[in-house]
């Protein structure tokens, strides 16, 4: 009985934890806050259930979103560039601070802002 209230009441810290995250996830204006904002501690005791609690999976669909607008804002921000010079020294800008936070469990976003950036360099400027 009491391992089970303490289960419970751990559970219900984890799950106030994940939606303190989803505020800070809203509000991150980088990556990195993004990435920061994730790493929720999960307790030993849920630590294997916590993909099953909705407010975890709300949380990771919530910074997986918040990375995928911030990418986007990125391509955008750089198709406003008007030289070809210009445009691939601030995608290696963002790629080195910004889009290194992506690698790892955000790799596919990693490698399908890089084929977008890639791509209107190489459609714009050749």
């Amino acid at each position: 009985m009491i391992i089970e209230y303490w289960i419970a009441n751990e559970t219900k810290n984890f799950e106030s934890e994940c939606l303190s995250a989803i505020q800070k996830i809203r509000n991150a204006t980088n990556m990195k806050k993004v990435k920061l904002a994730t790493d929720v501690y999960a307790p030993h005791a849920i630590k294997y259930l916590q993909h099953s609690i909705p407010e975890y999976k709300k949380m990771v669909v919530a910074a997986e979103n918040k990375m995928n607008e911030l990418g986007n804002q990125q391509i955008k921000n750089l198709e406003s560039i008007l030289d070809k010079e210009s445009a691939i020294k601030e995608l290696a800008k963002i790629k080195s601070t910004d889009w290194q936070n992506l690698r790892g469990e955000y790799a596919h976003l990693y490698r399908k802002f890089e084929r977008m950036a890639i791509s209107y360099i190489n459609k714009k400027f050749n």
